[in-house]
């Protein structure tokens, strides 16, 4: 019975000893955010849109681009090539968009952008086989 009891006592002190160090932890980095300067809403907040501006401006140049090429009277195939780069573009910076917000607590659903890409790419298809 006596080493059955010092089992138990020693499987309670290892498990109070990880809640413990993880309690330490917490506090030491509840500490570290509280003593930090705080960030100003709003100079995030600016900082957020003229990022989105930026992009913004980005999207306005490709579609700039694909309007010219509309009107350059280019073939459809070479229309829909650009199309799907445009896409693949878009897709990595919705992908690091939510990446970004997955280190806040924001959960993706499912895979939305691949379902996209297969979509254009089955439509496309349909496209060229039309013609």
């Amino acid at each position: 019975m006596g080493g059955e009891m010092e089992r138990c006592i020693s499987s309670l002190c290892a498990s109070l000893s990880t809640v413990l160090d993880h309690a330490d932890s917490s506090s030491r980095e509840l500490a570290d955010a509280v003593s930090r300067r705080p960030i100003h809403l709003e100079s995030a907040t600016t900082a957020f849109l003229q990022k989105l501006h930026r992009l913004e401006g980005a999207a306005g140049a490709d579609l700039q681009h694909l309007e010219s090429m509309v009107f350059g009277a280019v073939s459809l195939e070479e229309l829909l090539g650009h199309c799907g780069e445009a896409l693949d573009v878009y897709a990595r910076h919705a992908d690091a968009i939510e990446s970004r917000l997955a280190s806040f607590g924001y959960e993706p659903p499912g895979i939305a952008g691949g379902n996209m890409q297969i979509k254009f790419i089955l439509w496309q298809q349909q496209c060229v086989e039309s013609r």
